[in-house]
């Protein structure tokens, strides 16, 4: 199948999700350098996705139109990638 036939919408919120985990345990790493980059990444990725209120809605929206997800998926997700 090709992207343009079907919607994948639905697919940025696990990007964005995993892009979330790995900047968390980046930030934990031992090392100075990764350390350092990961919390600069992760305060620009703040800017667009650190509050519910600045996250795109149709992100949102999607994965809760999605029938193989709901609005706690969504919930359980951001509680589950921040308390890591």
């Amino acid at each position: 199948m090709s992207g343009t036939l079907y919607v994948t919408a639905n697919l940025h919120f696990h990007d964005l999700l995993g892009i979330l985990t790995n900047l968390l345990e980046w930030e934990k790493d031992a090392s100075p350098n990764l350390s350092d980059m990961a919390f600069q990444i992760h305060k620009k990725f703040d800017d667009y996705y650190g509050d519910w209120a600045k996250t795109n809605p149709m992100v949102l929206i999607d994965v809760v139109f999605d029938p193989r997800y709901k609005l706690n998926f969504i919930i359980f997700s951001f509680r589950k990638a921040l308390s890591q």
